[in-house]
């Protein structure tokens, strides 16, 4: 009998959720603006890919205009999203395509990465939107990465190429959490790999704010993730 899949990364997670308040309300900030999910006129289905405890997925729970779906391969996650949202252990089991699919922190957890976002493609309806948040630039590649199962950190043109391979048009890709690139350096050079819970709740409670601040104004150069969104071609 095949053993049920365990996420081993549950206590950083854990970490994030409880310290990274700043940065998670940012990336739910992305979300909302690039799917106009304020705007909605009609009902559009939201899904998550890789969603684990919920703690983006849950924030759209309840909205009147939002249909929330969520894809998981944890068992115990699983069962826990299946008391809020419709959820799914993979993609193929979706009964339909979905209007609008965001993926946070996943897609470096995945050695087939293009053949995922294929997938990724063949799950939205056309004119659908896709917004993936992963952690950029290989030179910050780290013990920490190693040890939560990252294959990899990814360069700019190498996501687009590879969204772009998978069908896509894409609407936006940037560098995002300019001050995180500097802080990403430093914790490569001194951590021993582990997750660092004061040092992410400082960093979130001091300069997120910050970083949020200057990329306000300008398009970062660089950034210790990415920020891409795509569409599926027609409508």
């Amino acid at each position: 009998m095949e053993e049920p899949f365990k996420y081993q990364g549950k206590s950083v997670l854990e970490v994030m959720s409880d310290c990274a308040v700043n940065r998670n309300n940012a990336v739910e900030e992305l979300i909302v603006r690039y799917f106009g999910l304020n705007d909605l006129r009609a009902q559009a289905a939201v899904l998550e890919f890789g969603a684990g405890s919920g703690e983006f997925i849950d924030r759209f729970a309840g909205h009147p205009n939002i249909r929330t779906l969520a894809v998981e391969l944890d068992d115990g996650y699983l069962q826990h999203l299946r008391s809020k949202h419709a959820a799914y252990r993979t993609l193929s089991e979706l009964p339909a395509p979905v209007d609008y699919i965001f993926t946070i922190d996943v897609l470096e957890h995945i050695e087939h990465d293009d053949e995922i976002l294929k997938e990724l493609f063949s799950s939205l309806q056309s004119g659908g939107r896709l917004l993936v948040y992963v952690p950029a630039r290989p030179e910050l590649y780290s013990k920490f990465d190693a040890s939560i199962g990252h294959y990899r950190r990814y360069r700019l043109n190498d996501l687009r190429g590879k969204v772009r391979s998978a069908g896509f048009d894409i609407l936006v890709s940037k560098y995002d959490d300019f001050l995180g690139y500097f802080a990403a350096v430093y914790n490569k050079f001194t951590s021993d790999g582990s997750l660092n819970e004061r040092a992410v709740r400082l960093y979130d409670r001091l300069f997120v704010p910050v970083s949020r601040s200057i990329e306000s104004l300008i398009t970062p150069p660089i950034g210790k993730n990415i920020i891409l969104v795509a569409e599926k071609p027609g409508r």
